[in-house]
């Protein structure tokens, strides 16, 4: 990383159980806030690809919430297997802007397709919409909101929807021959293997956080 400072976002936008994840030319990074201090970690899992900022924080701790591996925040330290090695870390700091409004700078501003902030979304009651064949559209339905995630889907997750789709349109209706389907493409889980029913109900759940 070169010395040029690059603003990352504001420093209200962070807290202690809620990291903000940001990519630097294709590196994922979490940014966490430990007390008054910030730190700055390479944010996928040594052990599996999985976003650490997706899991749960303890104190100044992190763990995987694929495998459960722990990560000490304020040093990159692995403390649980399986992590399989450190952390790297990054430099972050404050810096004032202008009307007294701080930010936490050390990556480069970028534009992203989701709302980090953006809360789940109750539907109106009664509903009149769903379970009925009819999906909303933008301008075509009160209070719609698209996502409700709290960050952008992987370059992998999109990979998996679109190995999915196939699947579906080859006429796959159960946990198992959605199963089979992804093998027979080819397409394997995070770590590589062939996927079982359980692991594909596992990656359903993760994504659903």
């Amino acid at each position: 990383m070169t010395d040029q400072w690059r603003c990352a976002g504001h420093a209200g936008d962070l807290s202690e159980d809620a990291p903000l994840e940001f990519k630097l030319d294709g590196t994922e990074i979490g940014i966490y806030k430990v007390g008054d201090e910030l730190y700055a970690l390479e944010n996928v899992c040594p052990h599996a690809y999985a976003l650490l900022t997706q899991g749960f924080i303890d104190g100044d701790t992190v763990e995987c919430p694929l495998y459960e591996a722990v990560f000490h925040i304020p040093t990159g330290k692995c403390l649980k297997e399986p992590g399989g090695r450190d952390l790297k870390m990054y430099s972050v700091r404050l810096a004032a802007v202008k009307k007294s409004r701080s930010r936490w700078n050390d990556m480069r501003e970028v534009a992203v397709n989701f709302n980090p902030f953006l809360k789940p979304w109750l539907a109106p009651q009664p509903n009149n919409v769903a379970g009925k064949g009819v999906i909303e559209k933008p301008g075509e339905a009160e209070n719609f909101i698209w996502q409700t995630r709290k960050a952008e889907p992987t370059q992998y997750e999109n990979d998996l929807g679109d190995a999915l789709e196939k699947v579906f349109e080859a006429g796959a209706a159960e946990l198992q021959e959605v199963v089979d389907g992804l093998n027979g493409l080819g397409f394997r889980t995070p770590e590589g293997n062939a996927w079982s029913a359980e692991r594909l109900a596992a990656e359903f759940r993760l994504l659903a956080e």
